[in-house]
Order: C-alpha cells, then sequence, then structure tokens
C-alpha cells in the first residue's frame, strides 16, 4: 500500500513540473488530441476514398473520379499539421520579450501558424495538379493522343499550367512567410517581358504545337504538303515537326510556320475515298452520269427510241 501511495506521489510530483511553462499533464494532453486528431483524419479519408471509388465505378459522371484523386492526394504531413494545429491549443506558448514589449510575430503559436499556412498552400499545390491533370485528360479526350506528338503537346501543357500555378504558390508561401511580393512580382513582370521578347520564337513555336495537339490538322504518319514541300509526318516536337519526303530526306519545320501555312493532308483524301459513303455514292454518281447522257442523246435526236428499234428490227426480217 505504501508502494502505491509512493508511486502516485511521484506521478503526482512528474505531472507538477513544468517544461517551457506548462504542466506535464497538459504536454500529455495535447500529445492525445495530437494522436486522436491524426488518427481520425487518417481514418475519415480512408473511408471516404473508399466509399467513392465503388461510386466511381458506375460510369455516369468522372467528376467522382476528381473527387478520389483529391482526396488521395492529401499527404499524411499535412494532417498531422491539422492534427498539430489543433493539439498547440492545450499548450500557453510564451511571448518573448523583445526591447521590453511582446514580439507576437516571435511567439510559437504564430510559427505554427505560419508553418500550417506554408503546409495549406503546398497540399493546395498538389490539389490543383490533380484538377489541372484531370480538365488537360478531358480537353483532349477522344482526340487521339496515343502517339508520341501528342503525349508531347500534353506533357507541354501539363509543364505550363504546372509552372504557372506553383508560380502562385510560391507567391502565397513568400506572403505567409510576411515577405514583400509587390517588389517580387514587380521585377517578375519585367523580367518576364524581357525573357518573352528574347524567345519569342521559340514561345510562338510552343504555343503552336499546343494549338496542333488541340485542333489535329495532322497526326504522325500523315502524308502532307506545306507550300514546296510534302513529306510523311514522323514527329511532332515542341518547338518543330519533322517530315520525311518521297526521297527519303528528313525536312524540319517550326510549329509557327506551319500553323501560318496552307496545309493539305492527304491521308484525310484516301480515308475519304475509301470510306463507306463516298464508294456507295460512286454507283449512284455512275449511274446518274448514264441516264444523263441518254436524255442528252434524245434530246439531240440520236439516241435510238424503243419503237424505232422495233420498226429497224422489222424492217430487216422482211428484207430477208
Amino acid at each position: 500500500m505504501l508502494a502505491l501511495l509512493d508511486v502516485e506521489a511521484s506521478l503526482q510530483a512528474v505531472a507538477d513540473n513544468e517544461w517551457f511553462g506548462n504542466p506535464v499533464s497538459a504536454w500529455i494532453r495535447a500529445a492525445t488530441v495530437l494522436v486522436a486528431t491524426f488518427l481520425a483524419l487518417e481514418i475519415a479519408r480512408r473511408l471516404i476514398v473508399a466509399r467513392l471509388a465503388i461510386v466511381a465505378a458506375r460510369p455516369v459522371t468522372d467528376l467522382d473520379d476528381l473527387v478520389v484523386d483529391l482526396i488521395q492526394r492529401t499527404q499524411r504531413w499535412f494532417l498531422f499539421l491539422v492534427a498539430f494545429y489543433v493539439a498547440h491549443h492545450f499548450i500557453a506558448w510564451p511571448a518573448p520579450a523583445v526591447d521590453g514589449r511582446v514580439d507576437g510575430a516571435s511567439t510559437w503559436a504564430a510559427r505554427i501558424g505560419t508553418a500550417l499556412n506554408l503546409g495549406a498552400w503546398i497540399q493546395v499545390g498538389l490539389w490543383g495538379r490533380g484538377a489541372l491533370q484531370y480538365g488537360i485528360g478531358r480537353m483532349v479526350r477522344g482526340r487521339g493522343t496515343e502517339d508520341a506528338g501528342s503525349a508531347m503537346g500534353v506533357s507541354v501543357l501539363a509543364f505550363v499550367g504546372s509552372l504557372v500555378m506553383w508560380s502562385l504558390i510560391l507567391l502565397l508561401c513568400l506572403e505567409a512567410l510576411h515577405v514583400n511580393v509587390n517588389s517580387l512580382i514587380a521585377s517578375l513582370g519585367v523580367g518576364g517581358i524581357a525573357v518573352a521578347l528574347a524567345a519569342q520564337n521559340v514561345l510562338g513555336d510552343l504555343f503552336a504545337s499546343i494549338a496542333i495537339l488541340l485542333d489535329k490538322p495532322f497526326v504522325v504518319g500523315d502524308g502532307i504538303q506545306v507550300g514546296d514541300f510534302n513529306g510523311t509526318v514522323e514527329r511532332i516536337g515542341v518547338k518543330t515537326t519533322r517530315l520525311r519526303s518521297i526521297n527519303g530526306e528528313e525536312i524540319v519545320m517550326g510549329n509557327s510556320d506551319l500553323i501560318s501555312s496552307r496545309i493539305r493532308n492527304f491521308k484525310r483524301l484516301e480515308d475519304a475515298a475509301s470510306s463507306p459513303r463516298s464508294a456507295s455514292s460512286t454507283p449512284r454518281r455512275s449511274r446518274r452520269s448514264r441516264r444523263s447522257r441518254r436524255c442528252s442523246r434524245r434530246s439531240s435526236g440520236t439516241c435510238p427510241t424503243r419503237a424505232s428499234t422495233a420498226r429497224t428490227s422489222r424492217v430487216s426480217a422482211t428484207r430477208r
């Protein structure tokens, strides 16, 4: 009995001790809330993904696939940050004094809030990347992106969209760190204009490749003629498109030059000629042409009618 009392007294003494201005019991409560909140968020994430995966299996809409993908992109470290933010309210963080006054920006609570803001913006960037891939997938769906050129165009679209999105996320993270981003935005604007003027040809070819991907004037394997050059499309790149001429030489043309020129696609002509509609319309046109020729001969008097043919046959029989 005395031993139990001694253990209880020692535990009470440990609980009454203070770490960083807080009793041990407060730290234990905060750790319990941290673990419980993290486990609850993780279990909820898995249950939502499992339920939505069943709904996503039904081919009604693809928005549920987007929701499942976004939830799966939620990182565990972000859930831990949320749980830590909830648990830190059970701790009284000391506010250090700077020059005789309390500096609120340097308190532990402010630092934890800043860390949560940074983690939240990074997680928003991951969600935005998933939404961007979903949007690009819907944009190019049914356009035949199985060739290498189309795959390159899709990657270019994803790269440009990701670059713009992560640039915004970086500016928001710097603002969360109390960095003045106005001067940075102004300098980036001036630098962007200079880069755009210096690389306008490259950017023109880049956006032209995106236009070729979306509009599909030709694909890899098509025989095309651009001006005085003709050949078979071998590769559609980010900046150039490569043709293989009849003589075997390789013709490299800029994408912007292709977009601004008139393109004759012989593969589309062959497809139109070999289609069932054109094949069925050919006999009709030939029958119509024969009928028109017979009608013209009758109108000119050179086409024998049935009565004249019968008279001719009777005269020949009488002569015999």
